[in-house]
């Protein structure tokens, strides 16, 4: 887009006049900010050395602070990885516990068709050993 420049055909140079200074008071001298009349002083501005000085103070605090920030990202490093190793125990732990409760649950049955199963060969050899004794007495 090319700047366009509009001309106002109402203003023209030849209708502005300049002020005699001279003419001037003091309420057509308006400054927006406070002029100070005092004399300058140098030692009181910003001094070469004093802005190297606080461009190494500001390079030492943003180094300081990135240490600080490496730090505090290492050690939440650190927590996560031990936070992830406790969860791990711990549902390695729980799931041994259901696994046995499961395990348990699943050979009540097995466990208990072989009770049974000893039951009778007890009773079996209990019957075989009384007639042996029948026989052997006649």
């Amino acid at each position: 887009m090319s700047p366009k420049i509009i001309k106002n055909p109402s203003y023209t140079t030849s209708s502005f006049k300049f002020k005699d200074f001279s003419e001037l008071d003091e309420a057509d001298l308006h400054f927006s900010t406070p002029v100070s009349h005092e004399p300058f002083d140098s030692d009181a501005h910003l001094d070469f050395e004093q802005s190297i000085s606080s461009e190494v103070d500001i390079q030492k605090i943003v180094q300081k602070a990135r240490q600080d920030a490496d730090l505090i990202l290492r050690k939440a490093r650190e927590e996560a990885a031990q936070i992830e190793k406790n969860a791990y125990e711990r549902g390695l732990k729980e799931g041994q516990k259901s696994g046995e409760l499961i395990a348990q649950q699943q050979m009540q049955p097995v466990l208990a068709r072989y009770q049974s199963a000893i039951q009778n060969l007890l009773s079996v050899r209990n019957q075989i050993e009384n007639e042996a004794q029948i026989d052997l007495a006649e």
